[in-house]
């Protein structure tokens, strides 16, 4: 598989994030055609949402080990953490329950929390994690 993409490296990873830069382009799946996880990809690794369902393989619902995958073809490394919501690392992608048969992926980052069924980001907070059931850790040093 051969992306067009050219990876950031972790030191513009790390710098994007402390200045808040990081993301660039909130990649939306306006239609909701399961694609979250895929525009939490799009998002992180600054690329197009066709390149990130390249990446991931398909359209359609994701593991987290889909994304983890997804992230390496950009030089992304990423691993899959126990939700600690005392520890909620800066960057990452977090799973939580929408309802008992399906799964949302959101991306935070720094204070921020993008939501690709939203128009903009809103301020990262717990309580809108109370349902989260793991999260890909985004590692920027």
């Amino acid at each position: 598989m051969q992306l067009i993409h050219q990876p950031r490296t972790i030191n513009e990873l790390a710098s994007a994030l402390e200045s808040q830069a990081l993301i660039r382009t909130i990649v939306r799946d306006a239609d909701a055609l399961l694609l979250c996880g895929q525009c939490c990809v799009a998002m992180v690794a600054d690329t197009t949402l066709q390149e990130a369902i390249i990446a991931v393989g398909h359209i359609g619902a994701t593991t987290a080990e889909m994304l983890i995958d997804a992230l390496a073809l950009f030089s992304i490394k990423s691993n899959l953490r126990e939700f600690e919501p005392s520890n909620v690392p800066p960057v990452c992608i977090i799973r939580s329950s929408e309802s008992e048969i399906a799964a949302h992926w959101t991306l935070r980052c720094g204070d921020f929390e993008y939501n690709p069924h939203l128009m903009a980001p809103v301020t990262f907070s717990l309580v809108n994690f109370q349902s989260a059931q793991s999260l890909v850790e985004v590692v920027t040093q």
